[in-house]
């Protein structure tokens, strides 16, 4: 079937939520063999309603496209973005500047994420 090679061989999310613990920005590393991509949705003011699995998918689909493309893509530039990472309290600890990632460094935080067991 079309796609299979891009199935990772693991995928971890985590949220920074905001001061109402709604789960605005949804982050995705996924690892293909030794590659590690990240991905990452950030649910806009605008929207009425946050929907997890809305933002799981659509980060997960950024971390695909990193690994298909082979470079990171897509750059958080919209100042609506910056916002809602200011909103969630992580304007100087933001793990990435690309909605799509390849070859992420991790955070200390995503290593023990990673390796925790029964991955």
């Amino acid at each position: 079937m079309k796609g299979e090679e891009y199935n990772p061989d693991m995928e971890r999310f985590y949220y920074f939520r905001d001061n109402q613990k709604h789960p605005r920005i949804t982050v995705c590393l996924a690892k293909y063999g030794d590659v590690l991509t990240r991905g990452i949705s950030i649910c806009s003011f605008s929207e009425k309603q946050i929907i997890k699995n809305k933002g799981r998918n659509i980060a997960s689909k950024r971390a695909r496209l990193a690994y298909i493309r082979k470079m990171n893509t897509l750059p958080i530039s919209r100042e609506e973005a910056f916002d809602v990472i200011d909103y969630c309290g992580q304007e100087e600890s933001f793990p990435a500047w690309h909605k799509s990632e390849y070859q992420s460094v991790l955070t200390e935080f995503e290593k023990r994420l990673l390796n925790r067991k029964g991955n």
